[in-house]
């Protein structure tokens, strides 16, 4: 092994400071030694995913984990149990990587409900229900009835569409219902 192997592998890694790791922890030395060989034989330096490994190992509350972290994350634990490295910790590490999944999921959804719940205050507004109203009529502009009108975004909230008149269209509920979340507009 050359010297700048050496370096590149600790230069390389954005939390190893060269006696311990960000947050004073310190590595065994046959952990160290596995990684470099590793890197060596790949040119993957697994010391960073040591470390988020080893944070995430102590969390008391799992963080959130969006996908290409917590995709990252289980990948480099498969080639870490290959290593024989957080072996005993194999099974807490995958359930807190799932936990954090879940809980981006999950953060997601509110996000999507958030939004949803914003649109249907708007649509709710008697200054907007009767604009839209005066402007295309109380019935829907798909199929024509006048029962069960609701107004209806073009261009859907959940697909960047604003909480604006200009975005707004009557559809009965049935209508509403089968547009779902297409852009279509009715309004020509």
């Amino acid at each position: 092994m050359k010297l700048y192997q050496l370096t590149n592998f600790i230069n390389e890694s954005k939390t190893f400071n060269g006696i311990d790791f960000s947050g004073c922890y310190t590595m065994p030395t046959e952990i160290f030694i596995k990684l470099l060989k590793y890197y060596l034989e790949t040119g993957e330096n697994l010391l960073d995913d040591y470390s988020r490994l080893t944070y995430l190992s102590w969390e008391q509350e799992v963080p959130i984990l969006e996908p290409p972290k917590h995709i990252m994350l289980n990948l480099s634990l498969n080639i870490f149990l290959k290593l024989e490295i957080f072996k005993n910790k194999q099974s807490e590490l995958r359930n807190k990587i799932k936990e954090g999944y879940r809980k981006y999921i999950e953060f997601e959804e509110n996000k999507s409900n958030e939004k949803r719940q914003l649109a249907c205050r708007y649509t709710a507004k008697i200054e907007v229900k009767e604009h839209v109203f005066n402007k295309y009529g109380k019935k829907c502009l798909r199929c024509g009835s006048d029962e069960n009108i609701t107004l209806d975004h073009v261009v859907p909230v959940i697909k960047g569409g604003k909480n604006s008149l200009d975005n707004l269209q009557p559809l009965c509920a049935s209508c509403n219902s089968w547009k779902n979340s297409k852009t279509i507009d009715f309004r020509k």
